[in-house]
């Protein structure tokens, strides 16, 4: 149920809309702004994704996104384990590891685009 999920969240957001994403933040920014498309440009101090109120919406799209892109991949690799006859604590373990560090990652991404800077 979990795999069905976390797919329907990726089929929501079809490739092509990543392209799109890519291709204007990083393309555009890169060629005809004559903007450097680094880190230290993504997190900003000046202009972080808290600044701007229709940047709040991106918050959860960009935490989510990923969780759900390698929560999937866990649950796939979960049912390939399964029928190569790994037991299925093991193999549920393994899942749930994955997708631990996928929040993980996640979370410490947004952590850096909100700006927030541990001293």
């Amino acid at each position: 149920m979990i795999s069905t999920m976390t797919g329907l969240v990726l089929v929501r957001s079809p490739p092509r809309a990543l392209n799109r994403w890519v291709s204007s933040a990083l393309v555009f920014a890169a060629r005809y702004a004559d903007i450097d498309t680094n880190w230290s440009w993504l997190t900003r101090p000046n202009n972080s994704m808290l600044v701007s109120l229709s940047n709040l919406r991106l918050i959860a799209h960009y935490w989510v996104g990923p969780i759900a892109i390698v929560t999937h991949v866990a649950c796939g690799l979960r049912m390939v384990l399964l029928q190569r006859d790994i037991s299925q604590p093991t193999a549920n373990r393994l899942a749930l590891a994955l997708i631990t560090v996928g929040v993980v990652v996640s979370s410490v991404i947004l952590v850096a685009l909100l700006n927030v800077h541990i001293a």
